[in-house]
């Protein structure tokens, strides 16, 4: 997109501008720029367009790290679609992330509204991405099934990997962490494995701590 026509550039002209996607399978999509534009900062902040317009005849795709599937899922839903209704857990985790890395603002809280319904697919991911969009409900939520998935079923007060902590928002850690103290203090053994019980005491004990954290 480095060179320009020779005649000014319409309306029209800007709305049939489309540039190509290419996914990490599969075959580019060409994608009209506005759309992006409307709902990516990062493509925004990409292209520089000029009165004179681009020409996009020698430009090679843009790679996304992104699978085909879901950028067609991705495009469909920047037209007005609805084909990301039928998406799995799967599907919503890594459209998050796809959002999240290349700014997709609006798209990324459509996303995170739909993640009530895949919590349990990972619980601790979905808790570090409440602490990074400030999604209290969404945290509580995450630790009521702390129990279910592997990577959290043995956390406990005195072991907490180091590794679950890098990107975590210190804020909602310390909640957990004063929420699970205030729980653990009534078994018999304070750092004594968590149960489902245990965990939904904890989730509730977490938005008080919040709040004064």
């Amino acid at each position: 997109m480095s060179e320009r026509t020779g005649t000014p550039m319409t309306l029209e002209d800007f709305l049939n501008l489309k540039v190509a996607l290419k996914p990490t399978d599969g075959e580019a999509m060409d994608v009209k720029l506005h759309v992006l534009f409307t709902h990516s900062t990062f493509f925004e902040g990409l292209f520089s367009i000029s009165d004179k317009g681009l020409d996009q005849a020698d430009e090679p795709p843009i790679e996304l790290e992104v699978t085909r599937a879901l950028l067609e899922v991705m495009v469909d839903q920047m037209g007005g679609g609805k084909t990301w209704l039928k998406a799995g857990a799967e599907e919503i985790f890594a459209g998050i992330t796809f959002c999240d890395k290349y700014e997709f603002e609006t798209l990324l809280e459509i996303f995170l509204a739909h993640l009530f319904e895949h919590v349990a697919h990972n619980p601790w991911q979905v808790f570090t991405w409440a602490s990074s969009y400030d999604r209290p409900g969404l945290a509580a939520a995450a630790i009521r099934v702390f129990h279910k998935h592997h990577r959290c079923c043995d956390f406990r007060l005195l072991h907490f990997p180091s590794e679950f902590l890098i990107d975590v928002n210190p804020r909602y850690m310390a909640a957990l962490i004063r929420a699970m103290y205030t729980c653990s203090v009534s078994l018999p053994n304070y750092n004594q494995r968590l149960k489902e019980k245990e965990w939904e005491t904890v989730s509730v004990h977490f938005l008080s701590a919040l709040t004064y954290t």
